[in-house]
């Protein structure tokens, strides 16, 4: 029967007798056995740091050495760097050496895996362990703990602010580090200089401002902080980290982001598909929202500011990856916790035993209403998904059951095919809000939180599928008084009681009806008036709204408006504005977003393009 060593023992350094600087353990016929080595509250007094040494009398094993921000291991014939950059060396931490596995050794500081590096040959007999403490400050414990597994900390005990996270242990994440804890590892351009480096790290990327951040973490002791332009490696950061993705298919991602003025994207590498990043002005957020694979299986995800005119900071924290279905029909049937799944149009998602979903997406045809779901046997507890076919410059009275994180859009356009392409507000659509009993046109800026909106979307992206996505959270307001735009409460087909107001699509406007219909994620008026009105018009018309390329090719859209027009683009650049007799009225500079130019009533020539102002 194996037997079982432990020896605890109590080192006092620093102000200690010279006898107690150094501790040896010894045990015989302990080779190949699993062991720990344990030094906690362990305050370093100068550079050269404390060491642990493994081996036997003769001096041959592993050898650890600690400094207060690098860590070394030594296996008689080869000296690795296992850690390099740890913040706050000199406060107390905890280290621990463990071997479960011949011949790999794990270093972890204060309960977080570091780095890891190979175990020397140590022989068959006089095993000792040796911990020379001569420059830790009075107050450290030594442990060694012999035994057939060594207990491996539990990383995620150590962790505030998790609830949001999704359950681990019914799903797989895909991201090996999900607390940003292990560091970076040294690939990518300029890497020398990246702060807390370990060979252990599941994360990697260019740029030396791509580092571990100790001050601004959401939850446990570290997150990812990326800092400057990712256009120049040579000043700005990137993130990049490995995730095995399959061709054809959909992924959820969820991360906590804290920017300070860093706007950019999360996407998988070599595709179209990306999440954008917006500014959220110093406060932790959850990005949620989904991406997707073309024909070929990747391997990786990235995060980046390139293409971005700005040289902000990003904080990233609580990362997950989940891997969706494409179709229900492809869900296991004893499977009760599901990342997410896609339904098609029309189908309606009633399994014969209850399921947990954290995503789905709804579609909608041309002829065809979106799925539904059956809320007895499918609880939705996380974001969802609408994609529907849209046509240019036309309203859609929508729904938005939680807060939109991104419009996304497929098909060709611009001379390009593209597969969830993401939309920019502004450039590709707008939005306007209802303030009974007038609408107005959301500002770029503002949240778009869960509620209702009339969405339109600019002219060259007529007849190609845009998805909408939204997150589980709904912060959105209800509305009151004699006349609210309310939404479709189900994921089903509804029928509201007695006369509300239905939005004509095709009219463009609210008409007043009894009895008719309201699809999943549509939007309509309902009244307590005793004699509803017959209709309600949005802004009194229906404003073009246009895609045009001016002469140094930069894109920009024009949205008529009552005395004058906005124009939004996506880089600066000049307009040019003419009469309809041709002759030039104004020559302004436009900036990057939404630019509101005064006119007076009549129609001009913007860009070659016809605009009325009303």
């Amino acid at each position: 029967m194996n037997k079982l060593y432990i020896l605890a023992l109590l080192a006092m350094a620093g102000g200690a007798a010279q006898a107690n600087d150094t501790l040896s353990v010894k045990v015989d016929s302990l080779y190949s056995i699993r062991y720990s080595v344990a030094v906690k509250d362990a305050q370093i007094t100068n550079e050269e740091g404390f060491s642990i040494a493994v081996g036997n009398q003769r001096g041959r094993g592993s050898y650890i050495h600690i400094r207060k921000d690098q860590i070394w291991g030594y296996n008689g014939k080869d000296s690795t760097l296992i850690a390099d950059g740890l913040p706050q060396g000199e406060e107390k931490h905890s280290y621990k050496v463990i071997k479960n596995s011949k011949p790999q050794l794990n270093i972890f500081r204060d309960d977080i895996l570091v780095g890891t590096t190979t175990e020397g040959n140590i022989g068959k007999t006089n095993f000792l362990a040796v911990i020379n403490g001569k420059n830790l400050t009075e107050g450290y414990q030594a442990e060694v703990l012999s035994t057939f597994k060594a207990e491996l900390p539990d990383e995620k005990s150590s962790e505030q602010n998790i609830s949001n996270m999704l359950p681990a242990e019914e799903l797989t994440n895909l991201i090996g580090d999900p607390y940003c804890n292990h560091g970076f590892d040294r690939a990518g351009l300029n890497a020398e200089a990246r702060s807390f480096y370990t060979n252990a790290a599941d994360f990697t990327g260019w740029g030396p401002e791509a580092t571990i951040d100790t001050q601004n973490a959401y939850s446990g002791a570290y997150c990812i902080k990326l800092s400057s332009q990712a256009a120049y490696p040579d000043k700005g950061a990137s993130l990049d980290f490995p995730v095995s993705m399959k061709a054809n298919s959909a992924y959820l991602v969820r991360v906590m982001v804290k920017s300070e003025g860093y706007t950019g994207k999360l996407g998988i590498n070599e595709e179209n598909s990306y999440l954008p990043i917006n500014d959220t002005k110093g406060e932790w957020k959850q990005l949620e929202g989904v991406v997707t694979t073309g024909s070929k299986a990747r391997t990786m995800l990235y995060i980046n500011n390139e293409g971005f005119d700005n040289a902000g900071t990003l904080y990233l924290d609580n990362f997950e990856v989940y891997e969706t279905y494409t179709l229900s029909s492809q869900v296991p049937s004893a499977k009760s916790q599901i990342a997410g799944v896609k339904l098609r149009a029309g189908e309606v998602w009633s399994p014969q035993t209850a399921k947990e979903v954290y995503w789905i997406n709804f579609k909608q045809t041309e002829t065809t209403a979106c799925s539904e779901i059956n809320s007895e046997t499918v609880t939705l507890k996380g974001s969802v998904s609408y994609s529907r076919p849209v046509k240019g410059s036309q309203l859609y009275a929508l729904h938005f059951p939680g807060d939109l994180q991104s419009m996304t859009l497929t098909g060709y356009y611009d001379r390009f095919n593209y597969v969830n392409e993401p939309l920019t507000f502004g450039l590709d659509y707008v939005l306007l809000t209802y303030d009974a009993p007038r609408f107005h046109y959301a500002d770029e800026n503002q949240a778009i939180t869960s509620g209702c909106y009339l969405v339109q979307f600019v002219d060259n992206i007529d007849g190609l599928e845009v998805t909408m996505n939204f997150a589980g959270q709904a912060s959105g307001v209800s509305q009151t008084g004699e006349y609210r735009m309310v939404g479709n409460p189900t994921f089903a087909t509804y029928h509201p009681e007695g006369t509300f107001l239905k939005f004509n699509e095709e009219k463009g406007y609210f008409e007043r009806t009894v009895g008719e219909s309201i699809a999943p994620f549509e939007a309509y008026i309902a009244t307590t008036a005793t004699t509803p009105v017959g209709q309600i018009v949005p802004n009194g018309t229906i404003s073009s709204f246009k895609r045009l390329t001016t002469t140094d090719g930069q894109q920009i859209s024009i949205l008529s408006t009552r005395e004058g027009v906005t124009i939004h683009a996506k880089e600066n650049t000049s307009v040019n504005i003419y009469s309809i007799s041709g002759a030039l009225i104004k020559q302004i500079e436009i900036t990057a977003g939404s630019n509101s130019v005064s006119l007076p009533k009549g129609f001009y020539l913007i860009e070659k393009q016809k605009v009325v102002v009303y």
